[in-house]
């Protein structure tokens, strides 16, 4: 078995190669190329990178092995042979050296655009989604061509430079590497260019746009030079909210309320008065409509100990039953604290001092 695999990978490296050149091979001069292998054994090592390009929707790298006739053989079940030119011109449009030998047996490093992608994703989902079965996962590992439970671990590895992981006992894996730190940092020191960078890698490996990979409409923006700033703008808001509501788990951290559309990813410093700090989810929190806007104005705030305080000099004037339903309930209650990128004291700090109506 072992030997076999080796024979498959080897022959993966073998047609890439040959896709590459924009050429064919035949069957026995492939079988001499992986090693004292007949022409008649080489069809079982086809059909493993048969299936796989077929999972993973690939264009059909087995068609270039062609018999005497010049066609495939009758194991090719890939595409349809009536129309194999077709099958051709997507194997030679496509470049295989952004696709990692999937048979591979060595352990591969990753690259520092995996690893920024992979932070992209644990910026995104629920850290306690973080799991090889996530189809966020195995999307992000189909992009990158990793395993799902590589990128898994990746996410996991991110985890143990938590803080907030940390102090709830849950430390992430201890394997991190280097890179994986540097990247964090990296992050941490700039959110709003890595934060758009990483977007943008996606797009350029699954071949979109990167609004498209952002799931955002851009049809209203004027054309010309303002229109990429405008959507550079656009894109990182949009990424500010995933981040933010994933961390809290698509929760507000005031009234547990646990409807997306309900929920807006506020800023604790304003956008407009921090630009360093406009992407970080550590700015950010989850709330609810009502509360965003009373926030927004200072009517309320988070103390850095993280609990609710409301505007005396406001909520003094009006005694209702509504207002103490959604607001005096809440008073120095403490918010719920968000998996991952717990809110900055420092922020909270500044909106104390310098948003919140205290008198």
């Amino acid at each position: 078995m072992q030997k076999e695999n080796k024979q498959i990978e080897k022959c993966w490296d073998i047609l890439t190669d040959v896709a590459n050149d924009k050429g064919k091979i035949r069957y026995q001069e492939l079988g001499d190329k992986i090693g004292d292998v007949h022409a008649r054994q080489v069809g079982r090592i086809l059909e493993p990178i048969q299936d796989y390009c077929l999972k993973n929707d690939l264009p059909p790298l087995t068609i270039l092995v062609i018999n005497q006739d010049g066609v495939p053989g009758i194991g090719f079940t890939a595409w349809k042979i009536n129309n194999a030119e077709e099958g051709f011109r997507q194997v030679y449009k496509k470049n295989w050296n952004e696709v990692n030998n999937p048979f591979s047996t060595k352990p591969k490093n990753w690259t520092r655009e995996e690893t920024i992608i992979a932070f992209n994703l644990y910026c995104k989902i629920p850290f306690s989604k973080a799991v090889s079965g996530n189809p966020n996962v195995i999307e992000t590992a189909k992009i990158i061509g990793r395993s799902p439970s590589s990128v898994a671990m990746k996410l996991g590895n991110f985890g143990s430079f938590d803080p907030e992981l940390k102090k709830r006992n849950i430390g992430g894996l201890t394997n991190a590497s280097k890179l994986d730190k540097a990247i964090w940092d990296e992050f941490n020191g700039n959110w709003e260019e890595l934060t758009y960078e990483s977007e943008n890698l996606i797009a350029n490996m699954t071949h979109q746009s990167i609004d498209q990979v952002a799931e955002i409409d851009v049809t209203d923006l004027p054309e010309g030079s303002e229109r990429s700033t405008l959507m550079k703008t656009r894109i990182n808001q949009s990424l500010f909210r995933k981040f933010v509501l994933s961390a809290y788990n698509n929760t507000c951290c005031i009234t547990g309320i646990r409807i997306p559309q309900l929920l807006i990813a506020s800023h604790i410093i304003p956008w407009s008065k921090d630009k360093k700090n406009r992407l970080n989810p550590r700015n950010g929190l989850s709330l609810n409509a009502l509360h965003d806007k009373a926030f927004d104005n200072g009517l309320i705030t988070v103390t850095p100990d993280f609990r609710l305080k409301i505007s005396k000099a406001t909520f003094e004037r009006y005694k209702d039953e509504v207002i103490t339903n959604f607001f005096r309930r809440y008073e120095n209650e403490k918010i719920y604290l968000p998996e991952k990128f717990a809110p900055e004291p420092e922020f909270l700090e500044y909106h104390n001092k310098h948003i919140f109506e205290k008198f």
